[in-house]
């Protein structure tokens, strides 16, 4: 039974000799996609098996003519026809008429099957997928037609309408079902009338809660944590911003004096993280110090700590400090550290009598054309400046000059002391890749 895609056209054909019953029922089953949803009809046709006669006699041939193959019934409930109706017919040697003989019966929807007359209208109201005609000659069924009853879809239920309510804000609360708003980074719909705020915000002693300086809310907690609120469903979801982390001490250098004794005897460097523009102290990394005269030695072990305090212990030429995530590689002073502190040591009265190099080292930053540097008798200035775009550390160089002039050579000049030819200082700060000193960033380069 090939079928041509193309017209639609199923050919029906009976092999030669082949011996057919008086009825042949024949199921055609259609298939259609619309909008990724497929649909199936099947529809069922009779074939006659028509006999030769007696010698001489014509052949019969039986059939039924309906009013219509199909109705529809579209959503307001209206059919394209009334009713149907179908009368028996007849071919005796190529002549057609309308006849009589053998019975006619229907059947609704599959159920009984009721004799009818030519013409009987049945009411397309009642049935609701099939109305089937049946004629029977002799007892035997000589044809067949079924009318499918086509449906059009109902319109869906109006959508509920959607407000846009801008930011979250506890002072605009309840919000109505069906509310966006945005809300730390991201967006999100009311289920229901709400006060709730979508993501658990920080509250501080008393209820209210804390916010940023830009007007937004501080999370309690990071934000890949928390669960959405249940009277809320997340519609972007936002991204938290990446924090940057550092290490802080108000202590660059430790003064030892003739004698061996530290300014400060200790320090304590704090652990510092920057997050959406919120600078506060963290206690998420383990805190270690270590000292050095020609080796890295052990200080002070690994703590997780927003905060270190560290020894000034005579006969180490620097101090250093470093963030770790994990304990292990603290203790291992390994690469993998977050952020890095390291301090100088300076010493008092190299050059005797007049003190000059006992002098304290003032460090003036980035040196600044109109300012003036000292080297005397209470202060050695120390100053910052790009050469070659590279930043050189340099001391003011003769004891009792004022200095206005800028370095002109990374080796020194006649005004200023490259910092690495300076016997008195063995380190002043050590920078850790992509520290930041007075605004300009350091990338793997030591003073």
């Amino acid at each position: 039974m090939p079928t041509d895609k193309n017209t639609g056209v199923v050919t029906i054909s009976v092999s030669a000799g082949a011996t057919l019953a008086a009825t042949n029922t024949v199921k055609i089953t259609i298939k259609a996609t619309k909008n990724g949803q497929q649909y199936s009809r099947d529809l069922t046709f009779t074939v006659a098996g028509v006999r030769g006669g007696a010698n001489g006699a014509d052949a019969v041939l039986y059939s039924i003519v309906v009013s219509a193959s199909s109705v529809s019934k579209d959503k307001k409930g209206n059919y394209s026809v009334s009713s149907v109706s179908c009368y028996r017919q007849k071919s005796v040697g190529g002549v057609i008429s309308t006849t009589t003989d053998g019975t006619l019966k229907y059947s609704i929807d599959g159920g009984t099957e009721t004799t009818i007359n030519n013409n009987t209208a049945i009411s397309s109201g009642n049935f609701t997928k099939t109305l089937k005609f049946i004629f029977y000659v002799n007892d035997q069924i000589v044809d067949v037609e079924t009318v499918p009853m086509l449906v059009d879809g109902k319109d869906g239920a109006d959508g509920e309408s959607i407000t846009a309510a801008g930011h979250w804000e506890s002072a605009n609360t309840p919000y109505a079902k069906n509310s966006t708003v945005s809300f730390a980074g991201g967006s999100y719909l009311s289920k229901v009338q709400t006060s709730n705020p979508p993501l658990p915000p920080l509250r501080v002693r008393g209820g209210s809660y804390l916010r940023k300086k830009d007007g937004g809310y501080i999370l309690s907690g990071k934000r890949s944590d928390k669960a959405v609120n249940s009277d809320w469903q997340e519609m972007t979801s936002g991204v938290e911003p990446s924090p940057s982390y550092w290490l802080d001490s108000p202590v660059s250098t430790i003064n030892f004096t003739s004698t061996g004794t530290p300014s400060p005897s200790a320090f304590v460097v704090t652990m510092k993280q920057n997050v959406g523009g919120n600078v506060s102290d963290t206690n998420r990394f383990y805190l270690a110090a270590r000292k050095y005269n020609g080796n890295w030695l052990a200080h002070v072990g690994a703590t997780l700590s927003n905060q270190i305090s560290v020894p000034a212990t005579a006969g180490y030429t620097q101090f250093a400090v470093r963030a770790y995530k994990s304990v292990s590689d603290a203790n291992a002073w390994n690469n993998n550290f977050v952020a890095e502190k390291g301090v100088g040591v300076a010493n008092d009265g190299a050059i005797g009598a007049t003190g000059a190099t006992g002098a304290f080292p003032r460090d003036r930053g980035v040196f600044a054309s109109g300012q003036t540097y000292v080297w005397n008798a209470d202060y050695r200035d120390k100053v910052i400046y790009l050469i070659g775009g590279v930043y050189y550390n340099f001391l003011v160089k003769n004891y009792g000059a004022s200095v206005t002039a800028a370095p002109t050579s990374a080796n020194g000049d006649s005004n200023w002391e490259a910092m690495q030819k300076f016997v008195n200082i063995a380190t002043d700060t050590l920078f850790a890749d992509g520290a930041n000193v007075a605004g300009f960033m350091f990338k793997n380069k030591c003073a």
